[in-house]
């Protein structure tokens, strides 16, 4: 029995780096959370774009995150697919997000793609 313990421990902790999500962090362009928000009505309809912004957590609640900026003036909220680390309130924190917009609305739909403590 402890055989069978200790073969499937080291089976799932081995295939734990085969699930994880790794990203080009090169390729999401740096942008502070207003002027995103400020971007949105400027791109087309459908457009994909990729951002890092340096925030704190605000907090999270079922599958979104909310973060604000470090000025604490905005607020942004988006889906999250994967797990991640927990967090306190207002710990600073580097988010790696895809914003795609809204076909129909002047919105975008937020994918929370990686976090950097």
């Amino acid at each position: 029995m402890k055989k069978t313990v200790v073969f499937l421990t080291i089976f799932f902790v081995g295939c734990l780096p085969i699930f994880a999500q790794n990203i080009d962090r090169s390729n999401y362009q740096a942008i502070d959370p207003f002027d995103y928000e400020l971007s949105i009505k400027q791109v087309k309809n459908g457009a994909v774009r990729q951002y890092k912004s340096a925030v704190q957590f605000s907090m999270q609640s079922g599958t979104t995150y909310y973060f604000e900026s470090l000025d604490g003036n905005t607020t942004m909220s988006m889906e999250v697919t994967r797990r991640f680390s927990p967090m306190t309130r207002n710990q600073k924190v580097a988010i790696y997000y895809t914003a795609t917009k809204n076909a129909y609305m002047d919105m975008d739909s937020v994918v929370l793609d990686d976090i950097e403590y």
